[in-house]
């Protein structure tokens, strides 16, 4: 019986795929800005994480009072006109933590039946990664 050895050459030819994206200010920037004097945000916030949840925009920012950097929360309907919670939904650990400088940089899904946050905490420079989660998006619990 003979066999006969057949060798199929594959010939890939790699073309650059060209995708052009033109980005525009938008007109009435900012969409979210910082807090009256004396708030918890009041000298600067900075956007970490937007997700759409049943038409609506919601957004984990950090907020700056000059001394700490807090996590806070907004919705929008359209992700150009926000309205913020009144307060910080992630605040800094207690003294002598490793969260006690700041709790920045959240990002944030939902898995379906709670929303999961992994955030960056600060202590005398040095940065380390939190995980919380939370049913509402509001009130969270830092996992132990």
């Amino acid at each position: 019986m003979k066999f006969r050895l057949v060798t199929l050459l594959s010939l890939t030819i790699a073309a650059p795929v060209v995708s052009q994206t033109k980005w525009f200010k938008y007109e009435s920037n900012p969409v979210l800005d910082h807090g009256p004097v004396g708030s918890w945000d009041d000298v600067g916030v900075f956007i970490s994480s937007v997700i759409v949840e049943k038409g609506i925009y919601r957004a984990w920012y950090t907020g700056e009072d000059g001394k700490n950097r807090r996590i806070g929360y907004a919705t929008s309907r359209d992700g150009l006109s926000w309205k913020k919670h009144p307060s910080p939904v992630l605040d800094i650990g207690i003294d002598a933590s490793w969260e006690a400088e700041h709790v920045i940089v959240p990002d944030v899904i939902f898995t379906g039946s709670q929303y999961v946050m992994w955030y960056s905490g600060v202590l005398f420079l040095v940065s380390n990664i939190g995980y919380a989660v939370s049913d509402d998006g509001i009130h969270w619990s830092r996992a132990e």
